[in-house]
């Protein structure tokens, strides 16, 4: 997953600091509820990017569990093969 740059969450709070400006604000909305639905974004958009970022480390975390399983089963296969090897080696003797 393409990690967030710093950049990006700057311009990001920039638009966000741009929006949450009065001049934008609906007409018939006070400027208290007004206030509180930027906030409200602002929280719902932190929590977004938390996700997104709980979700790249899943992401991550399930590609190292099926790597060291594919890795602990070619060693299983190795050892099985190893052990038929040594009784086919014992039998020939």
């Amino acid at each position: 997953m393409l990690k967030k740059t710093p950049a990006a969450g700057v311009a990001m709070a920039m638009s966000l600091d741009e929006l949450d400006k009065p001049a934008h604000c609906p007409e018939n909305i006070d400027e208290e509820s007004w206030k509180h639905l930027c906030e409200i974004r602002r929280k719902k958009i932190e929590s977004e990017e938390k996700i997104r970022a709980l979700d790249a480390d899943i992401y991550e975390t399930d590609l190292t569990v099926y790597e060291r399983e594919k890795m602990s089963n070619d060693c299983a296969k190795d050892l099985v093969d190893a052990i038929e090897g040594l009784e086919s080696w014992r039998k020939d003797r």
